[in-house]
């Protein structure tokens, strides 16, 4: 698609395109970005209208799904460092507070030292907030590709946090 072209569909369907957007994410912000990505991610496609621009607001609305569930993600860590910050309780429960957490990044540390070279550069660019499309440009590899990776990191993360915490569990039971 020429650049002409590119400017004709932005033209016909930005707008359309923010208010999709902002209709799914409640963010007119973040909608524009989503929009103006979802060019970028489209300029290559064949130059047949129907086909941009059903691909434009499918890319559109995947985006913003995107978007809503790094949101959430994001929200329950948010909730989860409240917990564990120090000034959530007061005496002696900041001191466990502390140790626990202190036990936590070490452990994220370790499961993350752990993996191959190529997850380990995802998920510590993904724990950086950066998004799906600079990692997969910083890293010169596809989008999809971070997304696997990214996922792969996430569960091996949550599955030594569940065992941790289990062994956790057990130990305070005894004591």
């Amino acid at each position: 698609m020429t650049a002409n072209e590119l400017e004709y569909f932005f033209r016909k369907y930005y707008k359309r395109l923010v208010g999709y957007a902002v209709g799914i994410i409640q963010d007119k912000v973040i909608a524009q970005d989503i929009v103006a990505d979802s060019f970028i991610s489209c300029r290559n496609l064949p130059n047949d209208e129907c086909y941009i621009r059903n691909a434009l607001f499918l890319s559109v609305k995947n985006k913003c799904f995107s978007h809503l569930s790094k949101q959430k993600i994001r929200k329950k860590f948010a909730r989860f460092s409240l917990y564990i910050s120090d000034d959530f309780i007061d005496g002696e429960k900041i001191a466990q507070d502390k140790i626990y957490r202190e036990e936590m990044m070490k452990l994220i540390s370790n499961v993350i030292s752990e993996m191959p070279i190529g997850r380990k550069k995802v998920i510590l660019r993904y724990l950086q907030g950066k998004d799906t499309a600079t990692i997969a440009n910083e890293l010169s590899i596809k989008s999809q590709s971070v997304l696997n990776q990214k996922t792969r990191a996430i569960e091996e993360l949550r599955k030594a946090i569940i065992a941790e915490n289990h062994k956790l569990f057990f130990v305070n039971e005894l004591t």
